[in-house]
């Protein structure tokens, strides 16, 4: 972030410009380095700055013009795969119309290493289709599904697994006939799927609120046989809906005999209640405000993996909204490791209306991002980079080392003494000095494999 400011007098006519960055006998070009301008949207409830304008939008173009205060630019450098390790060094050359120039060193390292398509953190994240619908009412069908691909590219982008605009495949008629609609919903999936989705939810609350045990055992057997033939089952939870006439316990148990290959995802509130959990559930999605303690003592009962809704509440902000310091929202994702979190859940990541803090916003040209939106990306990538330290050495309790080679051997200690610290202090780390010790261990571990 680049932040110009000059004491008592305004600063006018402010432009970034970016040289190449430049290695021993390679370079990453000025394309791949973008520039926002920091500013408030409509949208949530806490008139803080989140919103990332695009640097040639008209309201950082006016912005520019005249800085009262220290304004902020945020950049983003976008590293092409098969760059080659290693420091890359630049310059960010600040000119202003009333206050001179100046120069902004960069310096980039690239790691020897590739994080995979699909994170080890489960993410799903609420962009309803309806929901994008009311946000573009007047665009027609054909932009539109632009507009949606957009979307989908962005939470790519972001590490980030967002279904909801997936048309669900199946419905159900008069004497609970199923009628089925494969094509659109293959086309959707096989594209979400090649761009690194690693949770798909089936939400039948939302298909039919009234359905029967009958239909309900039929459609899950229907979409589990449909999913293990395009093999998406890996990917695959079915939510418990509260709403339906069937009890969660009976929609548990007609999905253990209708879809045993479907991993079933349950909500629980309150956290006095949380040490009583049934086990009909594979996943429990927790209130991200639940007390440190009690979330222990649930991840300890072992009745599942649990997951963190961390969505905003009415008059309850969750630990992604703007009222929090940022450095809280990525030290999110450290705490979730150090505890055994395994996925995080966030309804409104849409500026929808309701109650919620929006992780992207929109404008009259398309998408627009939030400082926190390219936090949770870090956080994620931070949380991915844990776990495969973690794949690589082992538990950091362990005590027995398969060494290779002295030298081998003293990097696995190092590094699970590293990750027996983040954990003992549960996530509350310096977080970049650590990223970069866990990034040089692990290029060091492929290095000596």
């Amino acid at each position: 972030m680049v932040a110009p400011r000059r004491s008592c007098v305004p600063i006018r006519g402010v432009e970034l410009e970016f040289t190449d960055l430049l290695s021993e006998g390679a370079r990453i070009g000025k394309e791949k380095i973008s520039s926002y301008v920091l500013g408030h949207a409509g949208g949530g409830t806490t008139p803080k700055s989140d919103a990332l304008f695009p640097y040639n939008s008209f309201w950082s173009i006016m912005a520019r013009q005249n800085v009262a205060d220290a304004q902020c630019f945020w950049i983003t450098v976008y590293v092409p795969e098969g760059a080659e390790a290693g420091d890359y060094y630049g310059c960010i050359r600040v000119k202003t119309k009333n206050s001179g120039s100046g120069n902004v060193g960069i310096r980039l390292h690239v790691w020897d290493f590739k994080l995979p398509e699909r994170m080890h953190l489960k993410t799903h994240f609420g962009m309803e289709h309806k929901e994008l619908r009311r946000l573009y009412p007047k665009m027609p069908d054909e932009l539109f599904r632009e507009v949606i691909f957009r979307y989908r590219v962005n939470s790519s982008e972001h590490r980030v697994s967002c279904q909801g605009n997936v048309a669900f495949p199946l419905t159900i008629r008069r004497g609970n006939r199923i009628r089925s609609a494969y094509r659109r919903f293959d086309e959707d999936m096989n594209l979400l799927m090649n761009l690194g989705m690693n949770v798909y939810c089936i939400h039948l609350g939302d298909l039919m609120p009234h359905v029967e045990p009958k239909a309900y055992s039929l459609i899950l057997s229907k979409m589990q046989g449909h999913l293990k033939k395009r093999r998406w089952l890996d990917v695959a939870y079915l939510h418990l809906d509260s709403n339906l006439r069937v009890t969660l316990e009976d929609q548990a148990e007609l999905a253990r005999s209708a879809s045993p290959r479907v991993k079933i995802v349950a909500e629980t509130r309150g956290g006095a209640r949380l040490g009583r959990l049934p086990k009909f559930a594979d996943i429990w999605v927790v209130d991200a405000n639940c007390p440190k303690h009690l979330l222990e003592k649930l991840i300890k009962l072992g009745r599942g993996e649990i997951w963190l809704d961390a969505t905003c509440m009415p008059g309850q902000h969750g630990p992604l909204c703007k009222s929090r310091r940022w450095v809280h929202c990525r030290r999110l994702f450290w705490q979730m490791w150090s505890l055994g979190v395994k996925g995080i859940v966030y309804d409104s990541a849409l500026p929808t209306g309701r109650p919620g803090e929006p992780l992207i916003y929109t404008w009259e040209e398309g998408l627009m991002n939030s400082v926190r939106w390219e936090i949770i990306r870090d956080g994620i990538e931070d949380y991915e980079y844990l776990s495969l330290l973690e794949e690589t050495v082992g538990s950091p309790e362990g005590d027995n080392i398969a060494m290779t080679s002295d030298h081998t051997g003293q990097i696995l200690r190092k590094a699970r003494r590293l990750l027996r610290g983040i954990r003992a202090k549960g996530g509350f780390v310096d977080l970049w000095p650590n990223r970069e010790r866990i990034a040089a261990i692990l290029e060091a571990c492929r290095d000596h494999a």
